[in-house]
């Protein structure tokens, strides 16, 4: 039942909306980014962190 109420209500949002998806793909695919680099700098941090403990004395 719920399966069934999932793809109609799909068909309907892929008929009626093909904008607002793109803007929601679109933003899904900016909030990936933006973690993807928010982990990067974590990671870059880190990295620069243990380089710079070896340097201290």
């Amino acid at each position: 039942m719920q399966k069934w109420y999932n793809i109609i209500l799909m068909n309907i949002i892929k008929r009626t909306s093909i904008i607002p998806h793109f803007v929601l793909a679109t933003f899904h695919d900016l909030l990936c980014a933006l973690m993807l680099l928010l982990k990067l700098a974590i990671v870059f941090c880190q990295l620069r962190g243990s380089f710079m403990l070896q340097w201290i004395p």
